[in-house]
């Protein structure tokens, strides 16, 4: 079983800090977790989960908590990004309410991160905020949105728009289960876990790191063997972001700040609102989003460093081909730069506010700019993918 040194998230200014365990079984320590952080049965549990993890997580964490007295009361929602919905959240403060819960006790989060998202945006809200804990079973959730306290629901067509900083108090990362999980859920999460090789030198605040950008081109589609490994130094680059910039408080053009961890996801938001929330992951969405933004610092970057990152990204069956052809059509520009607009990034009207990556390659620049640049970054992406596309089709 693998075993490590817990993480710790330290808080830049603030005495709150959280360890970030990673281990093979941990689910089977989640008892023992608890308690280490302060978490006993004298602490009533709401644990929320959706309509699609695997029976057996969750039947296994009952009987272990019920084995430790603790009480844990079982919500589920429904699976995918419906869920992060204010009428869904309703249905859970009425819930914990019937329940008696209060401000000592605490909301667990297993699943995605739809599941952490929402179950933090309660815990940041009920009676004004009580403790929570991240347990991700996603690889996607394990390495972003787990870690970090950012919380939200959507709102008007909007990823996210309804939110807060909340920070957990402990988060569980079992990697044992992404060996349950589809390959489709693999790859998505991989994507975003490749975005930390192009922005480890600008989150870790080092001119010579990359070690990631370095284990992805030596591993190719070897990648899985290294997985729990990956894992950990995604969570390491994040945690060193949210604890210099824990609540965005850096100047809006710091690249420093967490901004940098929005490489390509004000595309990718464009692509998931455009084809419908759900229907492209958010993994893949940041794929697609990740080859715009290539492109549209192609001048920047030069183009054999940009088919570099390219040709690393296909080694990894990163671009989800098979998706985009279910899907039909890709967008038109003009279909895109409408949501792009809306993205809770931008400062002025009439403009896009892009994270973009630059030289040396893991380093990252935030770019206001009007929608000339993003329009060449998509255009020469979904000129790409339907070369590649057509290819695929054509080979026997």
């Amino acid at each position: 079983m693998l075993k490590s040194e817990p993480l710790f998230v330290e808080l830049a200014g603030r005495s709150h800090r959280y360890p970030i365990i990673i281990e093979s079984d941990g689910l089977s320590m989640l008892a023992s977790h608890l308690a280490s952080v302060g978490i006993t049965p004298q602490h009533r549990l709401m644990l929320v989960c959706d309509e699609g993890l695997p029976i057996q997580y969750l039947e296994a964490l009952q009987h272990q908590l019920k084995q430790a007295d603790y009480t844990c009361l079982v919500e589920m929602v429904p699976q995918g990004e419906i869920a992060k919905d204010l009428s869904i959240l309703q249905g859970l403060y009425s819930k914990a309410m019937q329940a008696g819960l209060n401000r000592r006790d605490v909301f667990l989060a297993l699943g995605g991160g739809v599941v952490g998202d929402l179950t933090g945006f309660l815990a940041a809200t009920y009676y004004r905020g009580t403790r929570f804990v991240q347990i991700p079973t996603t690889l996607l959730a394990q390495v972003d949105s787990s870690v970090g306290g950012k919380v939200a629901v959507n709102f008007a067509d909007v990823k996210n728009s309804i939110g807060a900083f909340k920070q957990p108090e402990l988060v569980v990362i079992d990697t044992d289960v992404l060996k349950t999980l589809p390959p489709r859920e693999i790859q998505a999460g991989l994507a975003e876990l490749f975005k930390y090789a192009l922005i480890e030198r600008t989150a870790l605040d080092d001119a010579k790191r990359d070690v990631l950008w370095q284990q992805f081109k030596a591993l190719g589609a070897n990648w899985q063997e290294a997985l729990p490994d990956l894992v950990r130094l995604a969570c390491q680059i994040k945690s060193a972001v949210v604890a210099r910039d824990e609540t965005e408080s850096f100047p809006a053009y710091d690249a420093r700040g967490r901004v940098c961890l929005n490489l390509g996801h004000t595309f990718a938001h464009a692509y998931e609102a455009y084809y419908g929330y759900g229907n492209l992951l958010h993994g893949e969405a940041v794929s697609v989003g990740m080859l715009c933004a290539l492109y549209a610092n192609e001048s920047h970057l030069g183009a054999n460093l940009v088919q570099e990152v390219i040709a690393t990204m296909e080694g990894l069956a990163l671009l989800p081909y098979a998706s985009l052809n279910a899907l039909g059509e890709l967008p038109s520009v003009e279909d895109l730069i409408p949501y792009m607009a809306k993205d809770k990034k931008v400062l002025n009207a009439g403009t896009l506010r892009l994270i973009l990556p630059c030289l040396p390659l893991g380093t990252v620049v935030v770019q206001e700019c009007d929608a000339n640049i993003a329009r060449k970054g998509i255009e020469k992406a979904h000129a790409y993918l339907k070369s590649k596309r057509l290819t695929l089709e054509e080979t026997p």
